[in-house]
């Protein structure tokens, strides 16, 4: 069956155009996009996905904008953008956002025409406009000035050791086993002042993150807040700056030459690995004497699986050996995860479960704790496995 269907969008709203996306989980015939747009205003527009239009018009009308004190508008551009054939969109296994890479068109408003004089006025925040808000924001600015309070919270053992890593970790490690995270917005000040968060020991992430912050700028380690937009929430944009572009915060700190990206809102993460969901190009980096500037979020070490068998094949056709697995980066992190939300007898029931005819006779499991900085973790299983019969002369 075929569906067709129409609807209209009247909207207030001249800053925030509404985009069209054609392409959808469904199969489409054909898919029209057609709007009017104030002539006072330009609009950016970009198509995203690798669907060609099959039309792309735009024409001058009249008498189509009403404006709130009675004046009417003799002129607007009105377009018709439309695509023919449109297949399904499948959502891949490890693509980032889906808009990233589905078919529509977006538009962001450049710059519009003064209704009073005609002159033309940029309307897009630049990255130093950002910057300038950051910096004149007491949410932002006045929190990034509590290093003393900080520094009279850390410990001796914190305050005397002078390998600037090691401290570095310590204070990490002392932030994150400090806080409970609320689960709330990312930039948000719950408590109005990191202080009380601390006090609490219950944060948002923002708060978090400004805590580890000041605690590392107060033993002289240089520390930014970094904003981050999610591989769910899509990539950024970089030729013109949006605050809501990004949901996410994170810490960097450099050390010896060496960038370190930090979470301490998350108790599973060890020093120098951010969750998975940040690795989603570069981000934006906060400075507030220097002003913002990119950098690309990597891995502090690829992430693979590493398997050893030494196999030995008995008359009765079983086979009986050693397994050696090593896990690296996020699979290491992931590998953890469920070892500790499952156990021990449970994590190799599980193993067994996956693996039919997979008896486990010892076990063993190494690095659990020693190598989780380096993000590596590894497990021997000492095993007897009926895989198939074999007749044996």
């Amino acid at each position: 069956s075929v569906l067709e269907y129409t609807y209209k969008i009247k909207s207030p709203y001249i800053n925030d155009f509404v985009d069209w996306t054609f392409q959808s989980d469904i199969p489409k015939v054909i898919s029209i996009f057609k709007a009017k747009l104030p002539i006072l205003s330009h609009y950016n527009r970009k198509i995203t996905g690798d669907l060609k239009l099959a039309v792309n018009d735009a024409y001058i009308t009249s008498e189509c904008i009403n404006y709130v004190f009675g004046y009417k508008l003799s002129e607007c551009e009105a377009i018709v953008y439309a695509m023919e054939d449109i297949p399904v969109f499948i959502e891949e296994e490890f693509i980032t956002a889906k808009k990233n890479y589905i078919s529509k068109i977006t538009f962001e408003k450049s710059k519009y025409k003064n209704f009073f004089d005609g002159s033309m006025s940029n309307r897009p925040y630049q990255w130093k406009d950002i910057d300038l808000g950051f910096k004149k924001s007491w949410a932002f600015k006045n929190q990034f000035e509590r290093q003393l309070f900080f520094q009279r919270k850390l410990t001796e053992d914190i305050l005397l050791d002078s390998d600037d890593l090691s401290k570095a970790k310590k204070i990490y490690y002392f932030i994150q086993n400090h806080y409970t995270l609320n689960k709330s917005s990312s930039f948000k000040l719950e408590n109005n002042d990191i202080k009380k968060a601390f006090r609490k020991k219950i944060g948002s992430l923002y708060e978090i993150n400004l805590s580890l912050i000041n605690s590392l700028n107060a033993v002289g380690l240089d520390s930014e807040i970094v904003l981050v937009s999610t591989r769910q929430h899509g990539l950024v944009t970089k030729y013109r700056a949006a605050f809501k572009d990004f949901n996410y915060s994170i810490v960097k700190t450099t050390i010896d030459g060496k960038t370190y990206f930090l979470d301490p809102s998350d108790k599973s993460l060890p020093f120098g690995i951010v969750p998975f969901a940040c690795l989603n190009g570069e981000a934006r980096v906060l400075n507030i004497k220097k002003g913002s500037y990119w950098e690309e979020i990597k891995p502090i070490e690829d992430t693979k699986l590493k398997i050893n068998m030494l196999l030995e094949l008995d008359d009765e056709g079983t086979i009986n050996g050693k397994m050696r697995i090593n896990h690296y980066g996020y699979d290491a992190l992931d590998i953890r995860q469920e070892f500790n939300l499952l156990k021990e007898d449970k994590y190799l029931l599980s193993i067994e479960e996956e693996n039919e005819n997979l008896f486990i006779e010892n076990y063993i499991n190494k690095n659990l704790e020693e190598e989780i900085e380096a993000g590596r973790f590894r497990k021997d299983l000492f095993y007897r496995l009926n895989v198939f019969p074999i007749t044996v002369p």
